[in-house]
């Protein structure tokens, strides 16, 4: 529900460094937190990653030509379908090696560096509005639509 309406007042690049900053930053809070308050504390860190999904979705669909979309979409199911799993192993491994709090406080770890290489991207920090990029034909579009001129 509130995924649109954080689309439309964050511009993609706030959105992505906001969502990330705001999420290493409350990692930590796990280590410490009783039942309720990690409750709360995870619905705060996924309450933007609807939004999160619709923006890079609205992107994939306006930067990848139509014929790659298919393609785009496996890799990324497999990519995200892959990560999961091995995230449980790490997180189990960690957990029975170092514990608990040690183990949060690694993940927090690498939120932070995260959302520190997304501060530092300059591909993230500069991403072209999204209405621009739907209003103006890619190259790929401009070679794909002379071409079928031609035929």
């Amino acid at each position: 529900m509130a995924a649109p309406a954080l689309q439309r007042r964050l511009s993609a690049p706030h959105a992505v460094i906001g969502y990330l900053v705001l999420y290493a930053l409350l990692v930590p809070l796990l280590a410490v937190a009783s039942p309720l308050e990690l409750g709360l504390l995870f619905g705060a860190m996924l309450f933007g990653a609807p939004a999160l999904n619709a923006i890079f979705g609205a992107y994939e669909v306006a930067l990848v030509p139509d014929r790659l979309l298919g393609r785009v979409e496996s890799a990324n199911a497999v990519v995200t379908a892959g990560a999961g799993p091995l995230s449980r192993l790490v997180a189990g491994s960690l957990l029975s090696s170092i514990g608990g709090a040690r183990t949060v406080y690694v993940f927090a770890a690498i939120s932070a560096i995260t959302a520190l290489l997304a501060i530092g991207s300059r591909a993230i920090r500069h991403v072209p509005d999204l209405a621009a990029l739907t209003a103006a034909p890619t190259d790929i579009d401009t070679r794909t639509s002379a071409g079928s001129a031609e035929r």
